[in-house]
C-alpha cells in the first residue's frame, strides 16, 4: 500500500480590514504574504502533497480559526507565511519562527507527564521544520539573486498564537522586511515570490525527507 501524503497547511497572514505591514511604495503584507501562500501551495500539489490554504481570498479570519481549520483537517503541518517591517529601513532579512512550549509548572500526574512528552515532541519537529525552510529559503534567495545583502536572520522563539494553537508543528515564515526599499521592491515583483514560494517548498519537502527515515 502507498504511504500517504502528509497534509500541509498554509496560512497566508493578514487579510481583508486586517493589512498586516504596509512597507515600500505601500506595498501590503497581506497582499504579499496571499500571493506566496498561493504559490506554496500550488507547488506542493504538483509535487504530489495535499495542501491547503487557510484563506485564498482578501478575507479577514481570526487566528483560532486559521488554527482550527487545521486540526479539523489533520494536518500534518502548518507554514504561516508573512512579511517583516521596521521603523529602522535598514533592517534587512529572512527569519522563520517556531513555540519550544513551556511546560509551566503543572503538577505532574500521568496526564501532565503525557502533555509534556507530547509538547516537547511537537516542539523538536517544528524546531527542525524551522532549521529546514529557512536554510532552504536563505539557500534560494542567495543562489537565485546572489543578494548577499539580504541576511538570514536564523530561526527564533517565539509565543505566537497560529504556533501554540496547532496540533501538528508548526511555524512563521517572515520572508523579509516590506519597509526595506531593497527588500520590499523584490517582494513585491511576481519573480522573488516564486522564488521565496519555492524555497519555502524545499525546506518543507528537505523536512519531510529527514522525517521519513527516522
Amino acid at each position: 500500500m502507498a504511504k500517504k501524503k502528509p497534509c500541509i497547511v498554509i496560512d497566508p497572514g493578514h487579510g481583508g480590514e486586517d493589512v498586516g505591514a504596509v512597507g515600500h511604495n505601500q506595498i501590503e503584507e497581506k497582499m504579499v504574504a496571499l500571493s506566496i501562500g498561493k504559490l506554496v501551495k500550488n507547488y506542493l500539489v504538483r509535487k504530489g502533497h495535499k495542501a491547503l490554504l487557510t484563506r485564498n481570498t482578501d478575507d479577514f479570519i481570526m487566528l483560532n480559526k486559521r488554527t482550527a481549520h487545521a486540526n479539523a483537517a489533520g494536518a500534518d503541518l502548518f507554514i504561516s507565511v508573512h512579511a517583516n517591517a521596521s521603523l529602522n529601513k535598514n533592517a534587512v532579512g529572512i527569519e522563520t519562527f517556531f513555540y519550544p512550549h513551556g511546560h509551566g509548572q503543572l503538577q505532574e500526574n500521568q496526564y501532565t507527564l503525557y502533555m509534556k512528552a507530547y509538547l516537547t515532541k511537537k516542539a523538536l519537529f517544528a524546531q527542525m521544520l524551522a532549521q529546514n525552510i529557512q536554510q532552504a529559503l536563505c539557500d534560494q534567495v542567495f543562489s537565485i539573486h546572489a543578494i548577499s545583502n539580504i541576511i538570514d536572520r536564523k530561526v527564533k522563539k517565539a509565543p505566537m498564537q497560529v504556533l501554540i494553537g496547532t496540533n501538528q508543528p508548526s511555524v512563521l515564515v517572515e520572508v523579509g522586511f516590506l519597509t526595506n526599499p531593497y527588500e520590499g521592491t523584490l517582494l513585491a515583483t511576481k519573480k522573488y515570490q516564486e522564488n521565496i514560494a519555492q524555497g519555502i517548498v524545499k525546506g518543507i519537502l528537505n523536512y519531510l525527507d529527514k522525517m521519513s527515515s527516522l
